[in-house]
């Protein structure tokens, strides 16, 4: 696999995933630490070693993460297993290790003379530690144009060339209209086109490669010859974006993460453009509402499993990504807000985007007028432009660094008045 500052990193020597776990606020160390396993109430006794350092080491065999334990509370530091670690009624726990970095050092030096086993949690801490000393990305590349990450807020504005989108299905299906709002787009604010050809809305219709193509790629010709906006092309299908690549986009946009065509690894890898991997709970990796665990595990079921589940489905979508030899400064990730979860669950993902920021890349959400808004304020499509707004700021303070949504006007400022929010209280005072 490639060797790149992702954030997480698979053990040299062993099967031990290590990422770095990120606490805006106590309820989020909270829920972070119920999602061990551990009994809940240890958690006013960790929560003020929450904010150390925190790692996730996913699927610790039980006797070893109970030494794990015992050789962090050594050093000063601590791990939190899953409760039935320490009786040995469950095979394996995660761990959630919480120390300074003062502490680290000397935990995984006492490792190294450890067991086996605990030699190789070790090497993978390590490992992770080398690898996410460069810190948070600081780029995203789409061929030759270069994106500065944490300075400010990207937007993709949603061009559905189709007849059946949930929203504006059938207003864009031609090219003329589809290149008026193009630019109108660009000229509110966007900064990227994300051109789909293909609904996306539950119990749409699948359609073949040619009649995508025959749909996306006149509005993506038109768009090329009036406008130099960099174009996403929102597709799964590997045929579909290498024709889009070679009319002009920049960017794939897969919803279903390569999982339904693993040949799009390829083609962005030849290509140089950026590609979006998002977390789909519809996909074969495991049905919509499915545990993201088993419980021998140490997973526990419930609201954080979702997390954890994107989490894991995103880390094998940016391996392969990389062992295709894609640079991980083209990569960003997107949880997937409302695909195959409940509303419940979509606003869990917002909330959690600390938990994602673990993977180390850029992170994009799209809540622009989805179910969960309607849910909350029992509101139809045409009446949730409020409730986008309000995800989009909450998700921009959660983390997120590109919003795709429908009324770019309206969530550039929000975008903006967000990003200065967030660089004031980095700074300590606006300018």
């Amino acid at each position: 696999m490639a060797k790149a500052p992702t954030g997480r990193t698979p053990a040299p020597n062993g099967p031990f995933r290590v990422r770095r776990v990120e606490f805006p606020d106590d309820r989020s160390a909270a829920r972070e630490i119920l999602s061990i396993g551990c009994d809940p109430a240890a958690v006013p006794y960790l929560l003020p070693k929450s904010r150390m350092i925190a790692v996730r080491i996913a699927g610790v065999p039980a006797f070893a993460a109970n030494l794990l334990k015992q050789e962090a509370l050594a050093v000063g530091a601590d791990a939190v297993v899953h409760r039935g670690a320490c009786t040995l009624t469950v095979d394996r726990s995660d761990v959630l290790l919480l120390a300074t970095p003062g502490q680290m050092g000397p935990l995984t030096e006492k490792l190294r003379i450890q067991v086996p086993t605990l030699r190789a949690v070790g090497q993978a801490i390590e490992g992770y530690l080398k690898s996410a000393e460069d810190g948070a990305p600081k780029v995203f590349r789409a061929r030759d144009r270069i994106y500065p990450i944490g300075e400010r807020t990207y937007l993709f504005g949603i061009l559905n060339a189709t007849p059946d989108s949930f929203s504006d299905g059938g207003f864009f299906a031609s090219s003329e209209p589809a290149l008026r709002r193009a630019l109108e787009m660009e000229s509110q604010g966007a900064d990227f086109i994300d051109v789909g050809g293909e609904s996306t809305r539950p119990g749409h219709r699948s359609i073949d490669a040619q009649e995508e193509m025959d749909r996306v790629l006149p509005v993506i010709r038109r768009i090329r010859k009036e406008s130099s906006i960099p174009i996403s092309i929102d597709t799964s299908k590997a045929a579909v974006a290498r024709a889009a690549l070679s009319e002009g986009a920049d960017v794939v946009n897969d919803v279903w993460g390569m999982k339904r065509d693993p040949g799009i690894a390829g083609v962005v890898a030849e290509s140089g453009a950026g590609l979006v991997l998002m977390h789909n709970r519809g996909t074969e990796a495991a049905p919509a509402g499915a545990p993201a665990r088993p419980a021998e595990s140490g997973g526990a079921s419930g609201p954080s499993d979702v997390l954890s589940s994107v989490v894991d489905y995103l880390e094998d979508c940016l391996d392969a990504a990389l062992a295709a030899g894609i640079s991980c400064d083209r990569l960003v990730v997107d949880p997937g807000i409302g695909f195959g979860v409940s509303p419940e669950d979509s606003m869990r993902m917002i909330d959690g985007l600390g938990v994602v920021r673990s993977l180390g890349r850029p992170i994009m959400i799209g809540p622009s007028r989805k179910s969960f808004i309607g849910k909350v304020l029992d509101l139809p499509v045409d009446r949730r432009l409020l409730g986008t707004a309000a995800s989009v700021a909450y998700g921009i303070a959660r983390g997120a660094d590109f919003i795709r949504v429908h009324d770019i006007a309206e969530m550039k400022e929000v975008a903006r008045m967000a990003d200065a929010l967030r660089a004031a209280g980095r700074s300590g005072g606006a300018k």
